[in-house]
């Protein structure tokens, strides 16, 4: 499925890479986002963990600040500094290419929800929750924008140019280490849900389709542990 998606791989200045084209992205532009992608994803899991500091610790916001420079800001930026449209990941891209896998795939997950949210150890991981309402939504909807942002959109659809459904390797890596120290579901589970998210952001050239995916995870997990079920 990774390899039937990379017959036209969308650009990021809204064009369209044909395969056989020269890739849009250079060796110096796949350079810049591979070390910017180690070095942010680096410093927010260090910061998560409490190795260091957290940039604006007190600061009360939707978003942790640390959070939202290293997976949104900076990306943002460096792709700006590339001459590339920073924001067409945003977009509704190729929609009808994805319309049954994404139907599939939110069946698949929420099924899988009930199951995930049953386990001994991901009932021990997150007792003690806060309450799962409109705040929590919100929270999660936009701190999952900067994670899809930075993972499948920044760590992947420009670097798909170049080598193609490989990227997804490329992106998977950092993302399922971010999810060290969670249940082992959670961290082995990561594996297949981010290729399952690449695939639709490479499918359909936008991120949005993955971020409601996981926002929906992110979510449902919650409100069945808060209930009990």
């Amino acid at each position: 499925m990774l390899a039937a998606t990379v017959k036209t791989i969308p650009r990021g200045d809204g064009a369209v890479g044909e395969r056989g084209r020269a890739p849009a992205v250079g060796e110096w532009g796949v350079a810049a986002i591979m070390l910017t992608g180690c070095v942010c994803a680096t410093t927010q899991a260090a910061m998560t963990r409490g190795q260091i500091p957290p940039l604006m610790g007190g600061v009360e916001s939707y978003v942790p600040p640390s959070f939202l420079l290293a997976y949104l800001l900076v990306p943002l930026a460096v792709l700006g500094v590339m001459g590339r449209n920073p924001l067409s990941y945003f977009g509704l891209g190729r929609w009808r290419s994805i319309v049954t896998v994404f139907v599939i795939l939110l069946v698949v997950l929420l099924a899988s929800a009930f199951w995930v949210s049953s386990l001994g150890s991901v009932r021990r991981h997150y007792a003690g929750g806060g309450p799962v309402d409109g705040r929590f939504m919100l929270n999660t909807l936009l701190t999952l924008a900067c994670l899809e942002y930075f993972f499948r959109g920044f760590m992947l659809l420009p670097l798909a140019e170049r080598f193609g459904w490989h990227a997804s390797l490329i992106s998977l890596l950092p993302y399922v280490l971010i999810h060290a120290g969670k249940p082992l579901i959670e961290l082995y589970g990561s594996i297949v849900f981010g290729l399952g998210l690449s695939a639709l952001a490479l499918r359909s050239g936008s991120i949005l389709y993955g971020l409601a995916l996981h926002w929906v995870l992110a979510v449902v997990v919650p409100l069945l542990l808060a209930r009990g079920v």
